[in-house]
């Protein structure tokens, strides 16, 4: 599900980045670009964290058997 929402989300950056280039003045799509980047991290991330919290995929601390700490499904 992560790969697929970063994949996804970098995607549509390219894309919109293409036609921003296109459309907008060049002295706004630099700006722009910005702005587009950072809401494309947060939906990249957000949308992970909110499904797997809504499926109940959380994951919890376990030791094992050499200490080293890993994660695993509850």
């Amino acid at each position: 599900m992560t790969r697929l929402a970063w994949g996804t989300a970098f995607l549509l950056d390219a894309g919109a980045r293409v036609l921003m280039a296109y459309t907008l003045p060049v002295d706004s799509a630099p700006l722009l670009g910005v702005v587009l980047l950072i809401a494309a991290l947060v939906i990249a991330q957000g949308a992970p964290t909110l499904l797997g919290r809504r499926s109940g995929q959380t994951l919890k601390r376990v030791s094992t058997a050499t200490g080293i700490e890993r994660a695993s499904p509850l």
